[in-house]
């Protein structure tokens, strides 16, 4: 059977071949089938969903491993795929899970036509769960918005700002109450990065109210304080529902001028890069493609103990409490095949054997022709160190 599925995957190409070594690496559920539902080739984390070794997958029928009222609108969604050409996108719901899946149609180059059917497939259960938590904000949820670093506030459908907490608050240069409201597009997200008016039927958030979707890790627009200057911001913006129908929503964003000045950076030469790179508050740490640390910033002193000079060749999973570094190992692995993961928390051990919480945001770097050159860790230290 191993040497079936060895023979599988040869018949699928040496491109895709590569491409598969890259998708083991990822925890999203991947499946290739033929157009009657036979699975040509899968990853990992699908013959996992399914409770089946990889082996064990290829040459079953999909439609198989489906309950039947299942199997019947999956067939329906992948006929849909077919005759269209196009992606097919739904949630699927089943024992206590929910999964994002996404079928995509693979064409054949002679013909022309869709030969094969990609399947993709998130457990996005712990997700659902945040946002049915967020619909329902509460008194008890009051406390977390008030001791949040990052900047929360709702907003009617009219855009009327409901509720902010005091982080929001700051970076906008505003009282809370000051805010309370009033138009949150008029206030503060009126105009893009380069002073033109932004008019708010182009904005994300207020997409929120027409579709219902969450629009989230917006990363290209700048919210205005109220002294008349901007700052880059990534947000997400999610609906709040009353019994079906869409009430308002709740966005939360982060001061991204960090990550944005060290992008820049990068994309200058060398000598700038060291100036930022050094004189930044955060610390910022390079490893190489097996997650080695090649460069640190001096403020790995402070937050770690260490000195540059201690870390430089030094595995960076190994600076991590043991319980978080597979989740670290993986957002390495991720970063590689993405080109960057961001918001990734976890503890690291410090010098004098302390922990301390801290949050990081990683991304490749490439050359000129694309290969591949380093990863850019930039870490924050969230907390106090604790003891180990």
């Amino acid at each position: 059977m191993l040497d079936q599925l060895g023979r599988s995957r040869e018949a699928l190409g040496e491109s895709e071949e590569t491409a598969w070594q890259l998708l083991d690496a990822t925890t999203d559920a991947v499946i290739l089938t033929d157009l009657r539902g036979v699975i040509l080739a899968c990853n990992e984390a699908a013959a996992q969903r399914f409770g089946k070794g990889l082996e064990q997958m290829v040459n079953m029928n999909l439609y198989d491993l489906l309950p039947a009222d299942v199997m019947a609108s999956r067939k329906a969604q992948v006929a849909e795929v077919i005759r269209t050409g196009r992606p097919v996108h739904f949630e699927d719901e089943r024992e206590g899970m929910i999964y994002d899946e996404r079928l995509f149609p693979v064409f054949d180059e002679r013909s022309g036509r869709v030969s094969r059917i990609a399947v993709f497939a998130r457990d996005i259960t712990t997700r659902k769960w945040v946002e049915e938590v967020t619909e329902q904000l509460g008194r008890r949820n009051e406390l977390i918005l008030q001791a949040a670093g990052e900047g929360i506030y709702g907003l009617d459908t009219q855009g009327r700002t409901t509720f902010v907490n005091p982080a929001a608050a700051k970076m906008l240069g505003y009282r809370p109450e000051d805010l309370i409201g009033q138009h949150h597009h008029e206030l503060v997200h009126h105009s893009r990065p380069n002073g033109m008016p932004y008019p708010h039927q182009q904005c994300p958030i207020h997409a929120t109210f027409k579709d219902g979707a969450v629009h989230r890790n917006v990363d290209d627009e700048v919210f205005w304080r109220k002294d008349g200057t901007s700052f880059p911001v990534e947000y997400t913006s999610t609906p709040i529902m009353d019994d079906g129908k869409i009430v308002g929503a709740v966005v939360t964003f982060r001061d991204i001028t960090d990550r944005k000045r060290m992008e820049k950076a990068l994309r200058q030469n060398e000598e700038k890069y060291r100036s930022i790179f050094e004189s930044a508050a955060t610390l910022i740490i390079s490893v190489d493609e097996s997650g080695r640390i090649v460069d640190c910033n001096a403020r790995a002193k402070k937050v770690l103990g260490y000195s540059p000079e201690d870390l430089i060749g030094r595995d960076l999973v190994g600076l991590v409490s043991p319980g978080d570094q597979d989740g670290v190992r993986e957002c390495l692995k991720e970063v590689l095949v993405k080109g960057f993961r961001y918001n990734l928390s976890y503890r690291m051990v410090r010098k004098d054997d302390t922990l301390i919480e801290v949050n990081m945001n990683a991304a490749s770097v490439t050359d000129e022709n694309g290969v591949y050159v380093r990863t850019i860790c930039m870490i924050t230290d969230t907390a106090a160190p604790s003891p180990r």
